[in-house]
């Protein structure tokens, strides 16, 4: 019965709007705090060890570089030296 109420929930507040790892990340806090099936201090840990993952950790990282190129001149630089030989752009984008 509560698995079905948590996912109510979290179906909701994705219809109200919350963004999707806000909602994930309320709904097992909110378990967490109202049962008493896992100790509040395991919870840091639990956390560390799953962000101690280095490939799920990658592909974040991955998306913010690719942002940052987009913010500077990175990627107008990349795109001008395309047009000529695509096997310099790595080298001198860097």
């Amino acid at each position: 019965m509560t698995i079905f109420v948590f996912l109510m929930l979290l179906v909701i507040l994705i219809l109200l709007g919350t963004p999707i790892g806000f909602a994930m990340a309320l709904l097992p806090a909110i378990y967490i705090a109202f049962t008493d099936t896992i100790p509040l201090t395991s919870v840091p840990y639990q956390m560390y060890s799953a962000l101690d993952k280095f490939p799920l950790v990658a592909v974040p990282l991955f998306l913010l570089a690719g942002e940052l190129m987009n913010l500077g001149s990175s990627k107008a630089k990349c795109n001008r030296l395309k047009s000529g030989n695509p096997v310099l752009v790595p080298i001198l984008a860097s």
